[in-house]
């Protein structure tokens, strides 16, 4: 998956993030679009933002202005700076210097 954010006035680089497949179709996992029944602010990542609760935040991207479906792996804005592709908090995959074979896309 490559969930594609915008970062709105800011005048950087547009993030993506890229959960899993399976990290993405989880019962947990939310598209939100109010939180404790008010409207996502700006900060929070209005219009709409990827929640993926049992990953790192980094794997949620804000400001979702698309999704798309791929047939291969990609590493998403944060991991191509270094962080883990997976980012499970649970396994401490934080960096990238910590991915295992198999972890991470082909190259």
């Amino acid at each position: 998956m490559n969930c594609r954010g915008a970062d709105v006035g800011t005048g950087r680089t547009p993030a993506a993030a890229s959960p899993g497949l399976a990290d993405f179709t989880t019962a947990q996992t939310l598209l939100a679009t109010h939180h404790n029944g008010e409207p996502l602010t700006a900060e929070q990542g209005f219009p709409l933002r990827l929640v993926v609760p049992h990953l790192y935040g980094y794997k949620c991207a804000k400001w979702l202005r698309g999704i798309e479906y791929m047939t291969a792996d990609r590493r998403g804005f944060w991991e191509e700076r270094g962080y883990h592709n997976l980012a499970d908090p649970w396994k401490e995959q934080r960096y990238s210097h910590q991915e295992r074979e198999g972890d991470g896309p082909s190259t």
